[in-house]
């Protein structure tokens, strides 16, 4: 376990971003609740930045009733229903308010899989299971390495398809200066997309030529001839992004329902976000004092 201090800096944060993204405390206004929904979403990040299960989270929860508030020791079919209850709208909400920047922000955009089968590889392939995945498209803002926006399929589709929702997301708290993307992603129609929010969309073409006149749409041609490297290097931080989550958290989802499956990965997303923010904030603020002292 770690220090009090970090938890109490982690359960503000999160507190603060359900807070921003408007989430009821109650979602029935006749019934009387002894926990709000804002206590039940921070043991639901709580249980996935220690790799509890429901029926581990009420003695880990008794440690930290004090910085909850908790009314009473809270039982583990309550985490669990709560779990079903809540919409995917509502946490995808409380990803796009963590976070916020003035300053002109890139924003990659990728997509990746976890897996669905619980055995292991090794049984899959000797049972002859099918590898079945989620499909995560995600938007993530480049310096602060933090998740803008998500889109989750259960079938593998094409990702372009994503593509409007993803920028259309991003764009509520940041001021976008260009959108990154890899081959997969290369199309006019794109650029169109990312002229609407006043940024530039960087994608390597599928097919390289120096023939132009066989090139199509004018922004396309601007890249072949003059391709923006240095700045489009940049994109591989959200594949840095991609195995921190999957080491950090695993790589296969547990639940059976789709539903569940969908805010067991959302509630990942939203603890790495808020892990990945509060640690950063403590370093800052260390090399701040040790850069003090070596000055006096």
């Amino acid at each position: 376990m770690r220090s009090i201090d970090f938890y109490k800096k982690l359960i503000d944060k999160i507190k603060r971003s359900v807070k921003a993204a408007r989430i009821p405390s109650s979602f029935s206004k006749k019934k009387n609740n002894v926990f709000s929904n804002e206590q039940h979403i921070v043991i639901q990040v709580l249980m996935q930045l220690e790799d509890k299960a429901f029926r581990d989270m009420p003695s880990f929860l008794v440690l930290l009733q004090d910085e909850l508030h908790l009314a009473r020791a809270i039982h583990f079919t309550t985490i669990n229903k709560f779990a079903k209850r809540i919409k995917q709208s509502y946490l995808e909400n409380i990803i796009v308010k963590m976070v916020t920047s003035m300053q002109s922000s890139l924003v990659a955009i990728d997509g990746t899989g976890f897996s669905l089968n619980v055995s292991s590889p090794y049984f899959c392939t000797i049972a002859g299971e099918r590898n079945r995945f989620m499909q995560t498209n995600v938007a993530a803002e480049v310096k602060q390495r933090l998740i803008v926006a998500v889109k989750l399929r259960r079938k593998r589709r094409n990702e372009n398809i994503d593509v409007p929702y993803l920028m259309k997301q991003a764009d509520k708290q940041l001021n976008l200066s260009a959108f990154l993307a890899d081959k997969g992603f290369d199309s006019q129609k794109n650029h169109d997309r990312a002229a609407i929010y006043g940024a530039k969309f960087i994608a390597p073409l599928r097919k390289k030529t120096k023939q132009f006149y066989r090139i199509k749409g004018k922004d396309r041609k601007k890249l072949a001839r003059n391709f923006p490297s240095e700045l489009y290097h940049q994109r591989v931080i959200i594949e840095s992004i991609f195995s921190a989550i999957k080491r950090r958290f695993g790589h296969v989802i547990y639940a059976r329902k789709f539903h569940m499956q969908k805010n067991e990965l959302l509630f990942r997303i939203i603890a790495y976000n808020t892990e990945r923010i509060v640690n950063y904030s403590l370093n800052y603020v260390y090399f701040l004092l040790s850069s003090k002292i070596r000055k006096v």
